[in-house]
């Protein structure tokens, strides 16, 4: 790095790196920094298509470099295959404190000097297989950093307790990310993402309000449901009850009826005893009314004693009536008590004004 801004500018050193897969893992120019540019092989999507790295790392002579490094992922390689990726890292003995300027300045690099060079015009697929025949590009790449960043932006890298949160990662939006707390991470020994998708401050204050609406509602919602399968259980209780209810008397109904049928069946049966007899008993008046010669046709005199047989036979017969006038009644009465019992045990349990009990 080439300047003349003073004492402190002339102590800071960097160097340049490209490296992506066009066709394969292709670092130039290739050094001892590999190291730390070969984790990158390693995930080549992302949810987002560019972002700017910041990590600390050690190189051969074991002094600690910030590293910057920009990335575009989801590329298509040399052979349309996609998964690719393309780097810019820029290794400095200082870090700068202004991250918004390095990365507005490394991705105006990278459209300059990478797009319609390493990749198509649209910046989707590699246009070459390997960074090796490009190094007069790189060479001017490093020229147009040097004279973009600002040498007293440079600060000394504090290495007081590197390490100790290896692991965590923060990412800021490069419109709010903020130099102290970005280093403290990186200083640390984790990673600072800084990019143009990360949610700004106002908008995280809105996605909170939003998920705090969004909780209200869940909260509000599954007490309407809680409520409303309370009362589905306490439907579906009663229906049971019902249905149980319905069902005894169903069985008692089809009790009653049998019971009434049986009952039915021997009045029918008596009737026709007494049907019989009636028959019988008009057939001995017929034949006491004639006694005359089957010959001559001549009715026989009256005498006392037929006379009386038949008065008799008379009384015998309006008696028979009146016994058959009263077992009809009787099977007027209980015929509609059957018919009854059989259309109510067929007829639906209903319920007005809430649940019945069969208690």
């Amino acid at each position: 790095m080439s300047t003349d801004t003073g004492r402190a500018a002339s102590l800071t050193s960097s160097r340049i790196a490209v490296h992506g897969t066009p066709k394969g893992l292709n670092i130039f120019p290739p050094g001892d920094e590999s190291g730390i540019l070969r984790q990158f092989y390693q995930k080549t999507e992302s949810d987002l298509d560019e972002l700017m790295r910041v990590e600390l790392a050690q190189n051969h002579q074991g002094s600690w470099e910030c590293v910057y490094t920009f990335l575009r992922f989801n590329l298509l390689d040399f052979t349309g295959r996609p998964g690719s990726y393309l780097g810019l890292s820029v290794f400095t003995n200082k870090y700068y404190g202004d991250l918004s300027g390095m990365y507005d300045l490394l991705k105006m690099l990278f459209r300059k000097y990478f797009v319609g060079e390493l990749i198509s015009a649209d910046g989707r697929k590699f246009e070459i297989p390997d960074f090796g025949n490009k190094s007069e590009l790189f060479h001017k790449l490093e020229a147009a950093f040097d004279a973009g960043v600002d040498a007293r932006s440079f600060r000394a890298i504090d290495t007081a307790n590197p390490g100790h949160n290896v692991g965590n990662k923060a990412s800021f939006h490069r419109d709010e990310v903020s130099a102290s707390l970005a280093m403290e991470v990186v200083f640390s020994g984790g990673v600072v993402e800084v990019n143009t998708a990360t949610p700004l401050g106002r908008e995280r204050e809105t996605l909170s309000k939003l998920q705090s609406i969004r909780d209200m509602y869940k909260e509000e919602t599954d007490k309407m449901h809680a409520a409303h399968t309370d009362e589905l259980r306490q439907l579906r209780e009663t229906l049971d009850r019902e249905i149980e209810h319905r069902d005894r008397t169903i069985v008692e109904l089809g009790r009653e009826k049998a019971s009434l049928q049986t009952s039915l069946d021997s009045l029918t049966q008596k009737l026709g005893d007494v049907q019989s007899k009636l028959k019988e008993t008009a057939a001995l008046l017929d034949s006491d009314g004639k006694s005359g010669d089957a010959v001559t046709g001549q009715l026989a005199p009256k005498t006392a004693g037929g006379s009386k047989s038949g008065r008799t036979s008379l009384w015998t017969l309006i008696y028979r009536v009146l016994v058959l006038l009263l077992l009809i009644s009787v099977l007027y009465l209980i015929i509609p008590m059957a018919s009854q019992g059989s259309e109510s045990s067929l007829r639906p349990v209903t319920s007005t004004g809430g649940a019945s009990h069969p208690d």
